[in-house]
């Protein structure tokens, strides 16, 4: 998507715990919830608060608050979701400034704003409840900022993505030797080789894929296993394209000349077909 020069990523962070809120936004919602059970309002309410003020979630919150550690919401995320989802509808409905990106999941949130209104839209987000909501900001380090597992970098005015892997990743998948059926394993490879292919830009690919490489290797799959599969997803890819392209509709199969995002210089090494871009 295109950006002007004047707007920037940041990140919003939960660094409170609303509980109350969780409380009151889930009771607003018992039109909703109430054709779905058979427990009537009251034993819901007693149920909910019970759930909130456990004795677990009690004993974390008192141990955090000791170390100084964010804590951030110590209770299901389905209630810290109803909770943000109330805030983001009671602020967009007054905010006037143009937000032309913004996603959360639970309580993570990344947004595109006019570097100008950075503050006002964070101190919009902190009045919504000034002494049960508290929300940090983070900035993007020269137009690239983590979000959960991806990277977001702004490149030509556009914003692209590629993986992110945070510090304490131990780079661990399921293990070749493990006692599990073969296709979980085939999954294992698959899985991370579609990530990269439809979540990553183009010129992330061929990192990424050696990054692969060298964590399946770590995980004990021989190289005959997750190259044959490596192969057949990147050929896959490639028919996806192609059917979803009609200039690509003449390309010569028989010759096997297909474009492909995938750089060559990694592909020509595993794949058994010319690459042509």
């Amino acid at each position: 998507m295109p950006l002007q020069e004047n707007y920037q990523i940041v990140s919003f962070d939960v660094f409170e715990h609303p509980n109350n809120l969780a409380l009151k936004s889930v009771l607003e919602r018992w039109d909703s919830i109430c054709n779905n059970t058979i427990i009537p309002f009251h034993e819901f309410k007693i149920a909910i608060s019970i759930i909130l003020k456990s004795t677990f979630l009690n004993s974390i919150t008192k141990f955090m608050n000791k170390y100084s550690i964010c804590l951030r919401f110590p209770f299901p995320p389905i209630l810290a979701d109803l909770v943000i989802q109330d805030l983001e509808c009671s602020i967009f409905k007054t905010l006037t400034i143009h937000v032309p990106f913004y996603y959360r999941y639970v309580d993570d949130i990344i947004i595109v704003v006019p570097n100008e209104y950075i503050n006002t839209i964070l101190s919009s987000f902190n009045s919504y409840h000034q002494e049960r909501i508290k929300f940090t900001i983070e900035y993007g380090d020269n137009g690239i900022i983590n979000f959960l597992d991806v990277k977001l970098l702004i490149e030509n005015g556009r914003i692209i993505f590629d993986n992110y892997r945070k510090p304490t990743n131990s780079g661990r998948y399921l293990n070749y030797f493990s006692n599990h059926p073969v296709k979980h394993k085939r999954g294992v490879v698959i899985g991370q080789l579609d990530r990269i292919l439809f979540l990553f830009h183009l010129i992330f690919h061929e990192n990424n894929i050696i990054s692969l490489i060298n964590i399946l290797q770590n995980n004990g799959y021989p190289s005959e296993f997750y190259l044959k599969l490596l192969t057949i997803g990147c050929q896959g890819h490639v028919i996806k394209m192609l059917s979803s392209k009609s200039n690509f509709e003449n390309i010569n199969r028989e010759k096997k000349i297909l474009p492909t995002r995938i750089p060559p210089e990694l592909l020509k090494n595993i794949l058994p077909f010319r690459i042509s871009i």
